[in-house]
């Protein structure tokens, strides 16, 4: 049975979440250096490399909106580099079953790559 994100920290498929609460719909921990790997996610189905810092991620089952609020952290290369953000794309459109990301540095125009990224998408 798979688990459902909740805003208090309970994993309790059993009870049903109330209404209005507000769930995970989709997460994932990748590493996005060399050949991009994804290493734990729900309901991800792929993730592909668009250049440097820059992924896009291909839901399993879509979502019923694209006003998708996106968060995430990462880290950097080499490992001693933190405060990154994740940001999406400029001009890019997203959909109910897409969605891109961008690792940058704050102030930086380009991206870089992400040796630990974590993104969640909630609705």
């Amino acid at each position: 049975m798979a688990t459902t994100l909740r805003g208090d920290d309970n994993f309790d498929t059993a009870s049903p979440i109330p209404a209005g609460e507000f769930t995970a719909k989709a997460w994932v921990n990748f590493n996005g250096t060399g050949t991009v790997a994804i290493r734990d996610s729900g309901n991800v189905s792929s993730l592909v490399d668009r250049g440097t810092g820059r992924y896009d991620f291909n839901l399993t089952n879509a979502v019923s909106s694209t006003n998708l609020a996106v968060s995430g952290a990462m880290q950097g290369t080499p490992n001693t580099n933190y405060g990154w953000l994740l940001t999406y794309p400029d001009n890019t459109d997203f959909s109910t079953s897409h969605f891109p990301i961008r690792c940058n540095y704050a102030g930086l125009t380009g991206g870089v790559d992400a040796t630990y990224a974590m993104v969640t998408v909630t609705l």
